[in-house]
């Protein structure tokens, strides 16, 4: 995180002031790491220790869990136990504000991950529908060729809908009665009857055939 550096520099700062006035901090958790030893070359190393260490205290002071230690958490014992004590007041505002930058980039990082995730999708998405529209548009070409009086585009549309959910049956019920998806035309714009119940149900019957072997 690029906010890393700055955050490590003001929790060590923190630190710091703890364990110059550590002798004050009676009954608090112990400091043991003196912060002359951190150096550029060990300070990746010690910030851990570092910074669990300031946050035991900072919830001593403020008469918090550690689990407890939220910036609200924080800001309301604040105001409630250092109003008149400006030094401590001052430290303990320094690590509340430090930790609230940190979690406010973690959030601004998290934001920028999720929108680019987002966007992501919406392109995977946006494929896929152009992809399906292509499919169904290619297999309702090859059924209207063939002259089958059915609304190819309706069939292949149902078809796909009930395939996203259960292939192995939308499979099934495309190769045996695909009338299922879409009626065969019976009658024209009129009204008038233009295939009777049983030539119906033979083109409904040729059709199914057909698109086993078109599927093949």
């Amino acid at each position: 995180m690029s906010e890393q550096p700055v955050y490590d520099d003001q929790i060590l700062e923190v630190y710091s002031y703890l364990w110059q006035y550590k002798d004050l901090l009676k009954g608090s958790p112990v400091l043991e790491l003196d912060p002359g030893q951190v150096t550029p070359e060990t300070k990746s190393t010690l910030m851990p220790q570092i910074e669990a260490k300031t946050k035991a205290v900072v919830a001593y002071l403020l008469g918090l869990r550690e689990s407890g230690v939220s910036v609200s958490a924080m800001a309301a014992a604040i105001e409630k136990f250092y109003q008149k004590d400006d030094f401590w007041r001052r430290l303990l505002v320094k690590y509340a504000e430090a930790v609230h930058a940190r979690e406010w980039s973690e959030l601004q990082d998290e934001k920028k991950v999720i929108v680019e995730q987002v966007s992501s999708l919406s392109e995977k998405v946006a494929s896929y529908r152009q992809e399906r529209k292509e499919i169904i548009k290619a297999f309702a070409a090859a059924v209207e060729k063939e002259k089958f009086p059915v609304n190819a585009q309706k069939l292949f549309v149902n078809y796909l809908n009930m395939a996203d959910k259960n292939p192995k049956e939308a499979w099934s019920v495309l190769t045996t009665n695909p009338a299922y998806f879409s009626p065969m035309i019976t009658t024209d714009a009129a009204g008038k009857v233009v295939l009777s119940a049983s030539e119906a149900k033979s083109q409904n019957e040729k059709l199914a055939q057909f698109l086993k072997k078109l599927k093949a």
